[in-house]
């Protein structure tokens, strides 16, 4: 007479059935086992990437350029986002710590958390190191060096010398330029140039002669004495 009041029974006979086709199929049991194993966690990991990537979920980045980087930390922040400083410039038109740029940039449709990178007016202005040396070398190539460095605030002084065109000093914020010294980049430059008008000795003949002028003057008067 079957059991329809003793539900152990039929629990029972449910694991019997299932124990005898695991012993008769036990290299198919383990196949079974195997794919209902992945699916469950290939289940799972879906389900944390979605957790994970806030999958579905958006938010737009605040406009922060322009405000200092204290406050526009505690702008993303109160968004759900984080700030991390990427580059640094000076711009003497900004106030120090004023961010500048930000990326990605604001309005963009982005995932809850991300981080926003920012440059930032510095503090003060970057330095540069000069490792060659400036003098006895032309204008145009100390010039064309000390603004590959960054030095723009540049100005020229010509000076006398023994030949035209040659750096005679290279004068930063009042002092001689030291090679291996660092300088910041808005320094005040003065390049002393020669203009080759000064009286110089000629080793082979002995004469110290005059400026161009005096020369011209004392060849003219030797033909017509």
């Amino acid at each position: 007479m079957p059991n329809n009041g003793n539900p152990q029974k039929g629990k029972s006979s449910i694991t019997g059935k299932i124990t005898g086709f695991y012993q008769k199929h036990p290299v198919f049991s383990h196949f079974i086992l195997i794919v209902i194993t992945g699916v469950f966690l290939a289940l799972l990991a879906l389900l944390f990437l979605d957790i994970w990537t806030a999958h579905g979920k958006t938010t737009t980045i605040p406009e922060i350029k322009g405000l200092s980087y204290v406050r526009g930390a505690a702008v993303l922040n109160e968004a759900g986002m984080s700030i991390e400083i990427s580059d640094s410039i000076y711009d003497t038109s900004a106030a120090p710590g004023q961010i500048m740029e930000t990326m990605p940039r604001a309005h963009t449709t982005v995932k809850p958390g991300r981080t926003v990178y920012v440059t930032v007016n510095a503090f003060s202005p970057r330095k540069v190191t000069v490792n060659a040396p400036l003098t006895d070398v032309s204008s145009r190539q100390a010039i064309a060096y000390l603004k590959g460095l960054g030095l723009t605030n540049i100005r020229k002084e010509y000076v006398t010398g023994p030949f035209d065109d040659l750096v005679k000093a290279v004068i930063i914020n009042g002092q001689h330029v030291k090679t291996g010294a660092s300088y910041p980049i808005t320094s005040q430059v003065t390049v002393q140039i020669t203009k080759g008008t000064e009286a110089s000795y000629d080793i082979e003949t002995g004469i110290t002669p005059g400026t161009q002028a005096e020369i011209d003057e004392a060849v003219n008067d030797a033909f017509t004495d």
